[in-house]
């Protein structure tokens, strides 16, 4: 099949000689192959493992995307110091 735009891999169902397989595409070195995984017995199983593995890979790619944006100089809170009702630092 594909990848997307973030160079993740695109899970999807494969039908083998005997049953099914959740595959995917891997480029190295300018070839490109296709890497077949998880067995299932049925189409529904597989499309439904690839559906899941498709969630969980987009997941983590937002995340990391979460983590590079705070990284690069984002903030997400304030930068105003908290403000207690007691005053430290003096000795009474």
């Amino acid at each position: 099949m594909s990848e997307d735009k973030n160079k993740t891999p695109l899970y999807y169902p494969r039908k083998m000689r005997t049953g099914w397989c959740v595959a995917h595409e891997v480029t190295a070195a300018g070839v490109t192959i296709e890497r077949y995984g998880i067995r299932c017995q049925t189409y529904a199983e597989a499309y439904r493992r690839a559906e899941v593995m498709n969630r969980k890979q987009q997941a983590e790619v937002e995340v990391e995307a979460g983590r590079a944006g705070t990284q690069a100089g984002e903030t997400t809170g304030s930068l105003e110091p908290s403000v207690s009702g007691e005053k430290g630092g003096g000795r009474s």
